[in-house]
């Protein structure tokens, strides 16, 4: 059975990224106020109020949230959605598509995650948004 795990980088910045569980909240009064904070609770968390001093839940930028596929790359790294992977073929993005992990590479969905080997992650989406223009002008130049 695939372990279930998210990730999200930490609204306030201080703790880069956070894993656990993911849980969208309407209880917060910040996260109301700004419509942009979602949560993310470590697995010895026992209830889903935000209060970090207690139950070990921070706040994370929503757009950064991206759920575990499953697998590793080649270095034994977890590969999560918004990781940027190389293979020997191509580059690009790890994204949820009808139903299952595939990479895309600009607009195309390329291939399926579970039949790629060797997978690389190089960055990702968040971090590293520069790598996937690179290898484009890369691609274009030779």
């Amino acid at each position: 059975m695939r372990e279930i795990l998210f990730r999200g980088k930490d609204l306030q910045g201080q703790n880069g990224w956070l894993y656990g569980y993911f849980y969208k909240s309407d209880i917060n009064k910040r996260e109301r106020e700004s419509g942009k904070a979602t949560l993310i609770f470590t697995p010895n968390c026992d209830t889903f109020i935000y209060v970090p001093e207690y139950h070990n839940s921070w706040m994370v930028k929503s757009e950064t949230v991206g759920q575990y596929t499953g697998l590793t790359d080649t270095n034994g790294t977890r590969i999560f959605e918004g990781d940027i992977v190389t293979c020997d073929y191509f580059c690009g993005v790890v994204n949820f598509y009808e139903g299952t992990w595939c990479v895309t590479e600009e607009d195309n969905y390329h291939d399926y995650l579970y039949d790629v080997i060797d997978l690389k992650i190089i960055g990702n989406i968040h971090d590293n948004p520069e790598l996937l223009k690179g290898e484009q002008k890369n691609e274009t130049t030779t």
